[in-house]
């Protein structure tokens, strides 16, 4: 919805952001109430996540994949997108600046969990992401 609103010059917390993020959560309550296996990617801190999916707990039986990496290479990941990009990160403010050195809050949510490091693709591998997300079970971390 950003991209495609010309003119649009992001500010943290701007209408245009706050829409975009009910219509990403409502998208999901809608493919969930039809039925529909979702999943659903975003870098939220735990208080956007919890707003957007404790209203769904009844609908979905969610499993959480973290996706990590040391600070150091999120913030040069993140610092990379702002150059190549700064309408993108800024869109994703929702009342914060962007900052490479906020950290970031995961969520927390009871639900199970797989933690994922991806400094260097995918550890665990996608093999067991997918087993995780089929199967469920307890949470557990990759080490």
């Amino acid at each position: 919805m950003v991209h495609a609103t010309p003119g649009y010059e992001p500010r943290p917390g701007d209408s245009l952001q706050w829409r975009t993020f009910e219509a990403f959560f409502g998208t999901l309550e809608l493919l969930l109430r039809a039925g529909a296996t979702v999943v659903a990617e975003a870098a939220f801190q735990d208080p956007l996540w919890r707003r957007g999916l404790e209203p769904l707990l009844p609908l979905a039986n969610i499993r959480i994949v973290h996706c990590n990496i040391p600070p150091e290479a999120s913030r040069a990941r993140m610092t990379s997108r702002a150059t190549e990009n700064p309408q993108h990160l800024a869109a994703h403010g929702l009342g914060q600046p962007f900052s490479p050195e906020r950290p970031f809050v995961p969520i927390s949510l009871e639900a199970p969990a797989l933690h994922v490091d991806t400094t260097d693709g995918y550890v665990p591998g996608i093999a067991e992401i997918l087993a995780f997300i089929k199967e469920g079970g307890d949470s557990r971390s990759a080490r």
